[in-house]
């Protein structure tokens, strides 16, 4: 769910005005950063920095996270639909 409403975002952002865009960040930074923290809620570390649910020190939800957030560019409207799961309509 959290990579479609990514996507979702960059796709808004890639196509609208950097207005529109400048609106979209400012209504959608503080949904990112509630959906990151319920899902980070959900793998809780132990003392020793081990996730509790993946009983392993690399925990696969907050890798999947990093990777999902991390910076890149030249991203392309396939590259971005096809992460959301989303198909693109034909004309």
């Amino acid at each position: 769910m959290l990579r479609r409403h990514l996507a979702a975002v960059l796709v808004g952002v890639l196509y609208n005005s950097d207005r529109k865009s400048l609106q979209m960040a400012r209504a959608e930074t503080h949904r990112l950063v509630g959906a990151v923290t319920t899902c980070l809620g959900t793998h809780p570390l132990d003392k020793a920095g081990r996730c509790t649910v993946c009983e392993s020190s690399e925990c696969v939800l907050r890798s999947d996270l990093r990777l999902a957030l991390m910076p890149f560019d030249g991203v392309g409207e396939e590259s971005v639909l096809d992460i959301a799961g989303i198909e693109r309509k034909k004309l």
